[in-house]
């Protein structure tokens, strides 16, 4: 765990540490995931999905995409509904900071 203090500004520095064991460096996109609990899980922007499961607080073995895109064509269709768009879907906060 890392602790950083908020600039009068809204500006956080994250610690050397903590951009170490995250990749990233000076350019680097980060992801600030804010939970519905007021939690916030701050992470690198990349490509595919394995980083969003730190959206769901999933703390399992990894999933593919070929998976993920069953489950969802499973669900919608045992639903009779689209996934996409669908009203019992929950929305969260995402930020993406350059």
């Amino acid at each position: 765990m890392f602790a950083s203090k908020l600039t009068e500004k809204g500006a956080l520095t994250l610690p050397k540490a903590a951009r170490l064991a995250m990749g990233i460096g000076p350019g680097s996109k980060v992801v600030i995931h804010v939970r519905k609990d007021g939690t916030a899980v701050i992470y690198p922007q990349r490509q595919g999905v394995d980083h969003l499961l730190a959206m769901f607080d999933y703390d399992g073995p990894a999933i593919s995409q070929a998976d993920i895109d069953e489950a969802v064509a499973e669900g919608a269709s045992s639903s009779g509904s689209s996934a996409i768009g669908s009203p019992n879907m929950s929305v969260e906060s995402t930020m993406v900071l350059d």
